[in-house]
């Protein structure tokens, strides 16, 4: 069900069982792929974060963030349904 639109303007759905909000559009990344895995390495190579984040002219945290989301990820796999009810989430 729809439920509006959060504050970058995308929209959001509702899930009807569990009353959870979640949004169907996929975030737009600043930087792209290619250079999160060329910092990346870097990173795992021996180059501290801080360092990276000179070598590609972004900040250190950029670096720290994807580190972490990058574990996270390793950890748990990405479910395309609802964590609650486990119904697959409406299409718009």
């Amino acid at each position: 069900m729809k439920k509006g639109s959060n504050r970058s303007g995308k929209q959001q759905i509702l899930c009807r069982y569990c009353k959870k909000t979640y949004t169907t559009e996929a975030i737009r990344n600043a930087y792209s792929e290619e250079i999160r895995s060329l910092a990346l390495k870097a990173y795992y190579s021996g180059v501290s974060g801080r360092g990276v984040g000179k070598m590609f002219g972004m900040n250190k945290a950029n670096v720290y963030n994807w580190i972490k989301k990058k574990q996270i990820r390793a950890l748990k796999p990405i479910s395309i349904s609802c964590d609650q009810c486990n119904l697959p989430l409406p299409s718009v």
